[in-house]
């Protein structure tokens, strides 16, 4: 039996294909927003992020990538579940709500212009839950089970080369745990603010973004993550509406 696992820390925006069917293939599709250098957002100072994939004991640099996992030739994938704590995660519409109506997302979601992401990583397999860290990040993990192997396939969103240790498709068997993530350049950072960096995945920036509170995040299941254990609150998960 082929186990797999795959954790989102950081500014991970999630998509739902039922609410963009004419734009996505697949069920759900996480989204890393490019965050290299610094930058401002509503005159607000965020500092560098770096969007990365641990996988096979080595580390990827994600700069313009496009993930995608499936069955290894083409073999029945076990059904995709959204765990009802996946609902938990900070949704955007609602902390902007009654302040100003959140517009649709942006362009750069579905792949025009690309430039503007790190990484879609898209999925139609295995059970999607949410998390909150001892350190109140919230994060989300994919697991999976098969007697089939699984496959990443990568596909760079512009015309560079796929980063070095990263093949078009990787052949996933036995035990194997991913972890993707998209933090803050110095991992000593807990800086709420760096949430507002989901809201890049909007068509139009909000006059006065939200960030989520402590009890938002704290109704989820308390979970150590694998790897990622030092971010705090603001460089948590988002769900997109």
């Amino acid at each position: 039996m082929n186990t797999l696992t795959v954790e989102f820390h950081g500014i991970c925006t999630h998509f739902f294909r039922a609410a963009h069917p004419d734009e996505l293939r697949r069920e759900h599709r996480v989204v890393l927003v490019k965050a290299t250098p610094s930058t401002e957002v509503r005159t607000v100072h965020i500092g560098s992020h770096v969007a990365s994939m641990q996988l096979n004991g080595g580390q990827v640099p994600l700069d313009g990538v496009h993930l995608t996992l499936e069955m290894l030739d083409g073999a029945v994938p076990p059904p995709f579940v959204r765990d009802p704590s996946i609902f938990q995660l900070p949704m955007l519409t609602q902390l902007m709500d009654g302040l100003e109506t959140l517009s649709p997302p942006s362009p750069i979601v579905f792949g025009v212009p690309a430039g503007q992401v790190a990484c879609y990583f898209d999925f139609s397999l295995g059970t999607l839950s949410a998390f909150v860290t001892g350190t109140n990040a919230a994060f989300a993990r994919l697991h999976a089970q098969s007697e089939h192997d699984f496959v990443l396939k990568a596909t760079p969103l512009d015309e560079n080369p796929l980063p070095q240790g990263l093949q078009s498709e990787t052949r996933l068997a036995g035990d194997t745990t991913i972890v993707v993530s998209n933090t803050d350049d110095d991992p000593a950072e807990k800086v709420a603010a760096d949430f507002l960096l989901h809201y890049k995945t909007a068509a139009r920036m909000p006059m006065v973004p939200q960030i989520p509170q402590l009890p938002t995040l704290q109704v989820l299941p308390l979970q150590a993550p694998t790897i990622i254990t030092t971010i705090g609150a603001g460089c948590s998960n988002s769900n997109y509406p």
